[in-house]
């Protein structure tokens, strides 16, 4: 995971997005770092050979080691990806629990007031109030 110098706002674990958006090839890539879209290809030669990989249509041979233009292994970006997919239902199940235990504390007062009143009104009947 890229390096972030900023610190989570809670002192809960979790994933910071700004760590994903402050490096460009983090996940599943749309554009190179030149601003051209990246390309699905598959690896021709090498030890890899048949692997995909996204790579900017820029790239040349002599560019590989510059880091100009973007590659990036299709497994890696994947794998990436999904850290970020599987953090996004633990955080949604956290804010929705959240919202729950403030509904459920909102009905809890509204049902303590209704059995206040209903006694009122059985005190009334009683008396003949």
């Amino acid at each position: 995971m890229p390096y972030s110098y900023s610190q989570p706002s809670t002192s809960e674990a979790s994933w910071n997005s700004g760590e994903a958006n402050a490096d460009e090839n983090w996940g599943v890539p749309e554009k190179c770092f030149c601003g051209k879209p990246v390309k699905l290809e598959v690896c021709k030669t090498g030890y890899r050979q048949g692997d995909r990989v996204y790579k900017c249509p820029m790239l040349k041979a002599e560019d590989y080691e510059s880091r100009n233009h973007l590659i990036q292994w299709w497994d890696q970006a994947v794998t990436e990806e999904l850290e970020k997919v599987n953090y996004k239902p633990y955080s949604a199940l956290r804010h929705g629990q959240l919202a729950c235990n403030h509904a459920l504390a909102s009905i809890r007062e509204t049902v303590h007031l209704m059995q206040d009143e209903i006694e009122i009104f059985k005190e009334r009947m009683v008396y003949g109030i």
